[in-house]
């Protein structure tokens, strides 16, 4: 019954709760336009995202960092990001792939092979994405902070050439 009155409480909030995500995300993605090596989410038309998160991708080739480089200098400069969502296709999970579902007999999907390569797109926005994580009590100066420390750790790593290092308070 409490966890009832207490999902019943947040229900009533909800529709606020989605619309501070949406403005603020709106307003990074706003911010953020332009970055060389940073792909920026792109909603299918038609959908209104409730951003949960924000999810971007790098370009390791124009940036010069790989997703994990480049969401452990963000989070250097104090950003709650994490790289690669959740690590691999669900259809690699040993599962799928080991076709281990059910104990006894066969099914259906044992006859699909499942592995790498099977969803090529998939596999690399998994590659190359960078997640940070969003509260509806985000700030003006949340955003400020943010917008900031994505474009210094790009410039970063663009102007740096190198791989595997984080900017930090005495990066340029």
């Amino acid at each position: 019954e409490l966890q009832g009155a207490v999902a019943l409480a947040q229900l009533e909030k909800l529709t606020d709760i989605v619309l501070r995500r949406r403005r603020w995300c709106q307003r990074l993605s706003e911010r953020l336009q332009g970055i060389e090596g940073v792909l920026l989410p792109q909603p299918t038309p038609g959908c209104n995202p409730s951003w949960w998160f924000y999810m971007m991708r790098v370009v390791p080739e124009a940036l010069g960092a790989n997703a994990d480089e480049f969401a452990e200098a963000l989070r250097a400069e104090g950003l709650p990001a994490s790289a690669h969502y959740i690590g691999q296709p669900v259809y690699e999970y040993p599962i799928f792939a080991q076709h281990t579902a059910f104990e006894r007999g066969t099914h259906a999907y044992q006859s699909r092979a499942y592995g790498r390569g099977l969803c090529p797109v998939a596999e690399e926005i998994l590659e190359t994405s960078v997640l940070l994580a969003v509260n509806e009590g985000y700030t003006e100066q949340d955003l400020e902070e943010t917008v900031f420390a994505i474009r210094r750790v790009a410039q970063w790593f663009r102007q740096s050439g190198k791989r595997g290092g984080a900017a930090t308070s005495s990066s340029p």
